[in-house]
């Protein structure tokens, strides 16, 4: 009879080409063993599933299932989370990886607490080629009563783990979240259990060209958390007005300035054409940024 796997690890793929081999290869170097993976491929057009039943058809770990349609990243985790065996599950993204010990820490830290529902940890965010951008630093959740509650900052996120036994008290994974489906799981699972922040760093969080994870798509993001916070509030009964209004709603003019200059700055980096007259231009004063942009 095949053993219980500690972990499940979920791996909703769409379209990740070169990307996956890594992510595999981080699992084949992790300290814990005894995992499963759990790939459910969401129709992939770019032959990518090829390649990943190439790389897992001699580790009996895998398990691959594939969507006949597209039906999207939430609904695919839920088949995955649906599939898997485990009594802890953590999800990895295709085109991520993780650190060689991020499942026996994070298997560890679940043992310790057994009031923990939800163990997360920091993350790097990488470029394309997984060179390190910057340290994502989580936080300790406790009070559930003040903003930090709605998770507005990225007080939780990669690497998280969840404790089967208390997300099936949940809801589950919301389908008709597109692009934050993990916020509305970690704020869920906030309500029926403690969480635990393990202060290390266990994933690299990769922002490809073209993904959902680029800049331009932030506002659409920034949408489907405000779904997922407004379904929070309503099974809470809090009133999240207020903390609309201060967080979204009204954007002072310096913020306007500085977005403003960051797109600038994105637009001519690399450009030494663009770079020098800016340059030259801002010490004679003919133009503004503003004036640029408008120009693009």
């Amino acid at each position: 009879m095949k053993a219980i796997p500690k972990i499940s690890v979920l791996i909703a793929h769409y379209n990740s080409g070169k990307y996956f081999e890594q992510a595999f290869e981080s699992l084949q170097r992790q300290t814990e063993l005894n995992w499963e993976a759990i790939i459910i491929d969401d129709a992939s057009t770019d032959g990518s599933l090829a390649l990943v039943k190439t790389l897992i058809k001699n580790d009996r770990r895998f398990t691959i299932i594939e969507n006949a349609t597209n039906v999207g990243c939430a609904s695919t985790l839920k088949t995955a989370i649906e599939t898997s065996t485990a009594p802890l599950f953590a999800r990895l993204d295709p085109d991520d990886t993780l650190m060689p010990n991020a499942l026996e820490k994070s298997i560890r830290a679940h043992e310790k607490f057994s009031e923990v529902g939800l163990v997360y940890s920091n993350h790097l965010v990488c470029d394309e080629n997984l060179k390190i951008q910057k340290v994502h630093q989580c936080k300790q959740i406790t009070d559930l009563t003040t903003e930090d509650s709605f998770l507005y900052h990225g007080e939780i996120a990669q690497f998280a783990s969840f404790k089967r036994e208390f997300f099936d008290r949940t809801a589950g994974v919301h389908t008709f979240n597109k692009r934050a489906e993990d916020v509305d799981m970690y704020l869920k699972m906030c309500e029926v259990a403690a969480v635990f922040h393990l202060d290390e760093t266990l994933y690299n969080y990769r922002i490809r060209p073209n993904s959902l994870r680029q800049f331009e798509n932030a506002e659409r993001t920034k949408f489907w958390y405000w779904v997922a916070a407004i379904k929070m509030a309503e099974r809470r009964n809090l009133n999240i007005e207020d903390f609309f209004v201060k967080h979204c709603a009204r954007r002072t003019e310096l913020q306007v300035y500085l977005e403003r200059e960051a797109r600038l700055m994105k637009m001519i980096e690399g450009n030494i054409f663009l770079k020098t007259a800016f340059n030259l231009g801002q010490k004679l004063r003919l133009f503004e940024a503003d004036k640029i942009l408008e120009m693009k």
